[in-house]
């Protein structure tokens, strides 16, 4: 496994990067898994608006590490671990609607998590540990 750490942006001892092309929820973990990490997790609000800022200098919807594909409604993130009910999340108004199993940062509700269809195109953001 390569480890490739170009262009990205560290933060709490993680390193993030965005995605230069859009790609399905399952290409976005491929690359994500090829390049030596994860689709990026975020369990708290310090991370959540550290990659606002990443995101909104482009104005890129992005997948994330939160999906629920395996069972409908059991989120869990790209790390194995899940979403529990007293975890942090930033949901967009009336979310989650149902109308997708993975989760994207949509910008049109100030990058909040919104579910889309998994084969859905978007950009994504990897996350790497040092």
């Amino acid at each position: 496994m390569t480890i490739i750490f170009a262009e990205c942006t560290p933060f709490q001892g993680k390193c993030y990067s965005v995605s230069e092309t859009p790609g399905s929820y399952d290409q976005a973990k491929q690359e994500c898994n090829d390049r030596g990490g994860i689709l990026a997790v975020i369990k708290d609000q310090m991370t959540q608006d550290f990659l606002l800022q990443l995101l909104s200098v482009d104005n890129k919807d992005a997948w994330i590490g939160l999906a629920d594909e395996q069972d409908t409604g059991q989120w869990q993130w790209s790390d194995g671990t899940t979403l529990d009910s007293n975890a942090y999340t930033s949901w967009a108004n009336d979310e989650p609607n149902g109308n997708g199993n993975c989760i994207h940062l949509w910008p049109p509700v100030g990058f909040h998590w919104d579910d889309m269809g998994c084969s859905s195109t978007t950009y994504h953001i990897c996350q790497f540990t040092f």
